[in-house]
């Protein structure tokens, strides 16, 4: 010992000029001073050995550490080079840290760290961290010292310098932890080093992001249940969504841990140095030894102090977009609950408190609905820990689904699946919430997070009777000021919550107050809305399968939702245009004309394309009938009564025009016919000269769309001579403006369809013509300014109706018909002056043999002029209607031919008329 005595003293003698030399003005002495101490100290032959130099280090480092804050970089650098290797062979290095922890604390511990250089900074937080894993708990005396540098290197720009500060931390807890007399002091400096830590949660490194959290992890245990849940949860938060699926996992690892760790006495620390982002800057906050007695109080069924602030970003984790962080996340979930039961001493194979529902579809059909990774249901003490703390994460999950940031919704979203997956039954005390969150949420531009919300919504309706979410689900769907597109998202939830309804469960009041709802006067206001079309369609369709023989008792109102939603699909075929612009393009023009836009009967989608027909042959199947046409039976009666009341109200081309007419084109024929006196009567009103031009115009194309087929159209032929005088007659009175001409050319268009198919008895429609309004207005639709289609249906409509009964007109009649035809020879259009053409041949057919010869020879004189037509269509129609009067008045023929010879330029179709007079003559005829 006392030779060992005398090597320290000589060695220090020796070193005394060389330390002096440590703090000489000369830069470069002070370069050559360290190297010269790090030659005998350390390199030369004759260093001390382990022993000398440990017992002399304690003297040589005051002045050694001065080098720290040498101007010279590279002073400083040999400076922390030279230490570090010192710290290194010192076979006691606690005997060290008295001199070496204020300095590093003054070099690197203070804000802001005066150090420019970040490789120096970086070696001494590195020379901190290798004082303190060399000491182990023999540097607990200056856990004030590493909090002061976690602290402040934290703030470092250099990344590896926050990835060192965090080390540093982590070696003091792993050299202090296992000695419960430094519990103390971890939980007096942990909260200052956990505050520094979390704002980099959120660095643009994923190194630093999994550095930092592994930091917190260390320190985790140390910090108050009251901090965890003001600041160190609200700090780790960010981490659920982390871009990186390596540190999302380690996170979720490490929220297990913190979840199912139970403070003891007094080992959990109290109030933690002012707590996780309290106190000032740099100050020292003594802390009591006491309990943990800021936990707060724990609801029933939760024995984990941390749970009810950390829970929710574990279960977020389970709908991690990575599938494999999800299953580990979900297993993690399962060992809490584990962990939960254990900490309440409950036997985690006991009987689930709650029910497991089995009472309410089976098991294995609920866990069916639960989106990955579930595979099957959730274990019971994972259930009962969620259940415990249902309140709050259901607060917490709809807070995030109502954030600006469509990150921080996805989150929501995900969290508030997974936990009404955990929930089951229980989601049913919170359904108000829940729904209307829901709701408003699956609008959401983020398709996931709709995706993910409509998820949500489907195991709330496995799970929870309809009975309990059905009223209020339908409440936002009928809700009377909600837009079209918040009722479309209503009925997108409330088709997704029908869709898994267990069998049965809809029996009864459910299914009837469904059917009201989905009838309803605000839904079916809203049916101009495709989405609202499409969600109606699917609700409508889930409703019929989940319900099934339960439908039965609902089937009117169903089937009047399916009938207003097959009106609605013939209005969005024809789309794109103003009510006055529906009927200014027709379509097809002369026999079967419907307008435009039509892709089947009155402008409905064929049947095979329907979404609506099918889900009516769905109903008739569930209800019992074997085919749809008894379900129109059933319900006609009951549909027309209910129109009928609700006529008065309608108002342009609404929906409850459109539903008569879907009804009139889908009931079979003999349904109509049995129901004709409450149909007509309803046509009637609706279809009154002073109702609006619109609403006319929507009943007309359905007339026309049911005259197309002769069975359907027969069914009229009981009340035809009202459908002539009093709805097509009445609709071809002239007014002013654009929408009236498109009623009139859609009443002559359906006059002409009626007498095409010869649905109108010849006394009806002789009795119209004899009360002296048809052919006046026919003659005014011939004389048309707006749409020359207008002229043409009225040629059309002539024809038929000469046709049918011209040979029963009086001679007055023929007289105010043919100058009318006359005139439109005159058109500036040709293809109506050949069509002209063809009504002037009907009417030489349906005129008796008879007939005065005057007035054949004045409507001949004014006809024939038009066979020198420059267009050779209109000269060919000409002469085909001479040769039909040739058979009658060969004379008046061959007159009028004669008188033209002259002034014709051609004689090709002079002959033409003149040998078919002739050929009447030469067979007997006059």
């Amino acid at each position: 010992m006392a030779a060992n005595k005398a090597a320290v003293d000589h060695l220090l003698a020796s070193l005394q000029r060389d330390l002096n030399s440590c703090t000489d003005a000369d830069r470069s002495l002070r370069r050559r001073a360290f190297d010269s101490l790090r030659k005998r100290l350390l390199d030369a032959p004759d260093a001390p050995d382990e022993a000398t130099l440990t017992d002399a280090l304690p003297a040589l480092f005051p002045t050694l550490l001065r080098g720290f804050t040498d101007g010279v970089e590279k002073v400083r650098e040999k400076s922390a080079e030279l230490v570090n290797d010192l710290l290194a062979r010192s076979a006691d290095p606690a005997t060290l840290l008295p001199s070496l922890m204020p300095a590093l604390k003054a070099t690197v511990g203070v804000v802001p760290v005066e150090e420019p250089s970040e490789e120096i900074r970086l070696g001494l937080v590195n020379l901190a961290k290798a004082a303190i894993v060399a000491t182990g708990e023999r540097a607990e005396p200056f856990a004030e010292e590493v909090a002061a540098i976690v602290h402040a290197s934290m703030r470092d720009q250099f990344h590896e310098v926050k990835k060192a500060s965090c080390a540093l931390a982590e070696a003091l807890v792993a050299g202090l932890t296992p000695h419960p007399s430094a519990h103390v002091t971890l939980a007096r400096h942990a909260p200052k080093m956990i505050n520094a830590t979390l704002p980099d949660l959120g660095h643009r490194h994923s190194q630093v992001r999994h550095a930092c959290l592994a930091c917190v992890d260390a320190l985790f245990d140390f910090v108050s249940a009251g901090d965890v849940h003001e600041a160190l949860a609200p700090g780790v938060r960010q981490l659920c969504g982390d871009r990186t699926p390596a540190v999302r996992a380690a996170f979720h690892v490490a929220l297990a841990r913190w979840i199912s760790h139970v403070p003891n006495g007094g080992g959990g620390g109290g109030g933690g140095g002012g707590g996780i982002g309290g106190g000032k800057e740099g100050e020292d906050v003594d802390m009591p030894d006491v309990p943990d007695s800021d936990v707060p109080d724990l609801p029933e069924g939760c024995g984990l102090p941390h749970a009810r602030s950390l829970l929710p970003f574990l279960l977020s984790g389970v709908a991690d977009e990575v599938e494999a962080n999800g299953v580990k996340a979900l297993a993690l979930v399962e060992a809490v609950g584990a962990a939960n039961d254990a900490a309440l001493g409950a036997d985690a194979n006991g009987v689930d408190v709650e029910g497991d529902g089995s009472d309410f579809g089976s098991i294995e059909r609920r866990a069916a609905t639960l989106p990955p990774p579930f595979a099957g249901r959730p274990s019971a003490a994972a259930r009962r820990l969620v259940r415990a703390l249902l309140p709050s994460l259901v607060r917490g999950a709809l807070t995030e689904v109502r954030e600006w940031t469509s990150g921080k919704r996805n989150a929501g979203a995900r969290l508030l699946g997974t936990i009404v997956a955990f929930a089951e039954a229980s989601a049913s005390r919170h359904l108000g919430d829940l729904i209307k969150e829901i709701v408003a949420a699956v609008g959401d531009d983020d398709r996931d997070t709709a995706e993910r919300v409509v998820v949500a919504a489907r195991v709330l309706g496995a799970h929870v009777s309809p009975s309990h979410w059905l009223p209020i689900a339908l409440d936002h769907v009928v809700a009377d000021k909600a837009s079209p597109a918040s009722r479309a998202s209503a009925l997108v939830i409330l088709a997704a919550m029908l869709r898994v309804a267990p069998p049965g469960s809809l029996t009864g009041e459910p299914m009837r107050l469904l059917a009201a709802g989905l009838a309803s006067g605000s839904v079916r206001g809203s049916m101009d809305h495709p989405a609202v079309r499409a969600q109606l369609s699917a609700a409508l369709t889930n409703a019929v399968v989940g319900g099934g023989s339960a439908c039965v008792p609902a089937s009117g109102d169903l089937f009047r939702s399916f009938l207003q939603l097959r009106a609605a699909e013939g209005a969005s075929v024809s789309e794109g245009g103003s009510v006055e612009d529906a009927g200014s393009i027709p379509g097809v023009v002369g026999p079967g004309g419907t307008g435009s836009g039509s892709t089947g009967p009155g402008g409905l989608p064929p049947a095979e394309t329907s979404a609506a027909a099918k889900g009516i042959d769905d109903l008739a199947r569930a209800c019992g009938f074997s085919s749809a046409g008894e379900l129109y039976s059933r319900h006609a009666e009951s549909i027309l009564g209910q129109l009928a009341v609700e006529q008065d109200g309608w108002q342009g081309d609404g929906p409850g025009q459109r539903t008569l007419g879907a009804f009139v084109l889908g009931a079979p024929p003999e349904v109509l016919r049995r129901e004709m006196r409450s149909l007509g009567l309803i046509l009637k009103c609706a279809m009154h000269r002073d109702r609006e031009p619109a609403l006319r115009l929507s009943l007309l194309r359905v007339l026309d769309a049911a005259f197309e087929s002769r069975e359907r159209g027969a069914a009229f032929e009981g009340c035809a001579n009202e459908v002539v005088e009093r709805m097509i007659s009445e609709s071809l009175i002239w007014k002013a403006g654009k929408t009236a001409a498109a009623v009139r050319y859609a009443a002559v268009v359906s006059l002409g369809t009626m007498l095409r198919n010869d649905l109108c008895p010849r006394r009806d429609l002789l009795t119209a013509i004899q009360r002296a309004e048809l052919l006046p207005q026919i003659g005014a639709a011939l004389e048309e300014d707006y749409y020359a289609d207008t002229r043409a249906a009225a040629c059309h409509a002539l024809a038929m109706l000469l046709e049918r009964c011209g040979d029963r007109l009086t001679d007055e009649h023929r007289r105010y018909v043919y100058p009318e035809l006359l005139k439109r020879m005159d058109d500036s259009r040709d293809e109506i002056r050949v069509t002209c053409a063809g009504v002037i041949a009907a009417f030489f057919r349906a005129m008796p043999w008879d007939y005065d010869e005057t007035n054949v020879g004045y409507l001949l004189k004014g006809f024939l002029i038009h066979m020198d037509d420059p267009n050779r269509d209109v000269q060919e129609a000409v002469c085909q209607a001479l040769e039909v009067a040739a058979a009658k008045k060969p004379d008046a023929v061959r007159e009028a031919v004669r008188a033209a010879r002259d002034t014709h330029r051609g004689r090709v179709y002079l002959d033409r008329a003149d040998a078919a007079a002739a050929a009447t003559k030469e067979r007997g005829g006059k």
